[in-house]
């Protein structure tokens, strides 16, 4: 049975294994996504995006195109905590009106806040991100997209994060770094545990009431 030590021991250890998985988690997406892409973005028009992808150079800077208006909010808490927007290449929609078609490309972004915050990034006549579908496979919001386009298939819709950075080497290291200490301590914990005597057992040398009892019967 643990003791008082050994519990909050163990339990720093499997505090520090869980949050490991954080780091661990970026490490991976920073090696997934820096196979893919170089630290120079490619400029690309929308269009080409949008029928051919992009290429061996996931880290894009997009022109011609235009904002759709069906954007959607994500949020935590009921606080903005992203938006997608679908994007056209220039001159697909022509009429307020209008429907808009399924969109093949839909940018994400964790800066905007308000609709204000919208309307000024819709402004933006280039798009500089990182496509992601290798790290998330399209994990847009699904549901609220396909209430829009009943047709969209998100296995076919590029997702650009605009509001990341294009991983480096140095991220990468920092971030399988920062992992690897938290999982040491993880084990040290455990290790530690092992050979640290517990007060509740007598037989070990533990000081706790159980042991006296122990010494007066043998008195």
């Amino acid at each position: 049975m643990l003791d008082k030590r050994q519990t909050i021991i163990i339990s720093i250890g499997f505090i520090c294994l869980l949050v490991s998985l954080v780091p661990a988690t970026k490490a991976w997406e920073d090696w997934r996504l820096s196979e893919r892409g170089k630290s120079a973005p490619n400029q690309l028009r929308m269009s080409d995006l949008a029928d051919q992808g992009p290429g061996d150079n996931i880290h894009v800077k997009l022109v011609d195109f235009q904002f759709g208006k069906d954007y959607v909010v994500q949020r935590i808490n009921g606080q903005w905590a992203g938006v997608y927007v679908p994007i056209y290449p220039r001159g697909t929609i022509t009429d307020g009106k209008q429907r808009p078609p399924t969109p093949k490309v839909i940018i994400k972004t964790g800066g905007l806040k308000s609709q204000q915050d919208v309307d000024s990034f819709e402004n933006c006549s280039t798009l500089t991100g990182v496509v992601t579908n290798s790290i998330d496979g399209g994990n847009f919001d699904r549901s609220e997209f396909k209430k829009k386009y009943p047709d969209l298939k998100p296995s076919a819709v590029w997702v650009v994060d605009v509001g990341r950075s294009f991983p480096t080497k140095g991220t990468f290291q920092m971030h399988l770094g920062i992992s690897g200490a938290l999982a040491l301590i993880a084990v040290v914990s455990v290790v530690v545990c092992l050979v640290l005597p517990s007060t509740n057992d007598p037989l070990k040398g533990g000081s706790g009431p159980g042991a006296e009892q122990v010494i007066a019967k043998r008195n």
